[in-house]
């Protein structure tokens, strides 16, 4: 039984702490589950787990040029923020979960590569349902667009816009791409976790790939090439510019290594 100093890298911050371990006790130890039920809020667990899925995409998300075909113009890329609406009030969301939302998600993964997204649900004042999903992968805004009204459309959850405005095209969704803002990871985890009204079901997931990787972490970091340093007497913040910066801060080419091979294990 022993501390060992660990630092635990996140997309912007590096988090030092004193690690116990006790290999008396076995890390494969079995212990019985009840089944998840789902209480329609986000709860401290949900909110770690999205920052933890929401760091991992972003740490394993490298900005590169992408092709905008619409406006004939190359442009930066990191991650994108999309919002998908449904029109009509009071939908159950279990029901809309199921017919379109999980419909979509796969569309994406199977269309468009998608390997890597976090979504949350949020229950409008007025009544009606938004989706907020972040992914790594550019998909064409009138492509999303067509896609999520005609899944709409098939289950019934345009009637009350077609019965107002007489077609199945409303703007039902938003699409931002973000590279450049300032802390973004906080941003996007204050933005994704954020409670509102009471949902019935399931009120967030993520792909596998971010649900079952952990945080990287190293045994020792360049803490000169930090800033913003934070301390108290139970752990340390460093801050750094970003990922595109986070390799010189790792202190030995191992640590670099393993870090690209955790981000290759995180996008295979």
């Amino acid at each position: 039984m022993y501390y060992v100093k660990k630092f635990q890298i996140k997309y912007g911050s590096v988090l030092s702490y004193w690690e116990y371990v006790d290999n008396t006790y076995p890390r494969n130890a079995h212990t019985i589950r009840e089944k998840k039920t789902y209480s329609g809020e986000m709860t401290i667990h949900s909110k770690k787990r999205i920052a933890r899925a929401i760091h991992t995409l972003l740490l394993s998300s490298p900005i590169h040029d992408i092709y905008n075909p619409v406006a004939n113009v190359y442009h930066p890329f990191k991650i994108n923020f999309i919002t998908l609406t449904i029109p009509n009030k009071d939908v159950d969301h279990t029901y809309a979960r199921q017919t379109s939302l999980q419909p979509f998600i796969r569309w994406m993964r199977e269309k468009h590569n998608v390997k890597s997204y976090v979504w949350k649900a949020e229950l409008q004042e007025r009544g009606t349902i938004h989706y907020h999903i972040t992914t790594n992968k550019f998909i064409l805004y009138t492509e999303i667009r067509n896609h999520w009204n005609s899944l709409l459309n098939k289950n019934g959850l345009l009637s009350d816009y077609f019965k107002r405005y007489h077609n199945t095209n409303p703007n039902s969704t938003d699409v931002h791409s973000v590279y450049n803002l300032k802390d973004i990871a906080n941003y996007l985890i204050k933005y994704v976790s954020k409670n509102g009204s009471r949902i019935n079901g399931k009120v967030w997931d993520c792909s596998l790939n971010l649900k079952s990787n952990k945080y990287f972490t190293v045994t020792d970091i360049k803490q000169e090439k930090t800033r913003d340093t934070f301390e108290n007497e139970f752990c340390n913040i460093y801050g750094y510019d970003n990922a595109e910066t986070m390799l010189d801060i790792l202190e030995t080419d191992e640590d670099i290594l393993r870090f690209k091979e955790y981000v290759d294990l995180v996008n295979s």
